[in-house]
């Protein structure tokens, strides 16, 4: 694949996952409180970051591969938590919060590392940094 096809598709999922993750908060809370659903969290949360190849990879400049790496790290360790958490939804709602103030700066510095604006999107409801 050509460098060209894959910032893109990077910059895409980069800005979504986090516009998801922000817009959806209080729903994805509110449903685990009540059905301790975990499908919400992780639909919302999947990436395709894992399903490229090293051929893929290979066309990235190796100063956006660090910036990308960190990102994609941040949402699997949110995703884990996700997948296994027994916490109630008022623990679940502070490390989600946590998650998200670590996850806007990598996206940031991903974002700019392919080239790119940063994300743009509401301020967080629950607070600030």
């Amino acid at each position: 694949m050509k460098p060209d096809r894959v910032r893109p598709l990077l910059v895409l999922e980069i800005r979504r996952l986090v516009q998801d993750l922000e817009a959806r908060r209080d729903l994805l809370v509110m449903v685990w409180g009540k059905h301790r659903a975990r499908a919400p969290f992780l639909e919302t949360s999947f990436t395709r970051w894992k399903t490229l190849s090293f051929a893929d990879l290979a066309v990235l400049d190796p100063a956006e591969i660090g910036p990308l790496d960190a990102f994609y790290r941040e949402i699997s360790n949110l995703r884990l938590y996700l997948a296994w958490t027994e916490d109630m939804p008022r623990q679940l709602s502070v490390v989600y919060d946590q998650s998200l103030v670590r996850l806007r700066p990598l996206a940031e510095q991903a974002l700019t590392a392919l080239g790119e604006p940063p994300v743009e999107s509401a301020p967080l409801p629950w607070g600030e940094e």
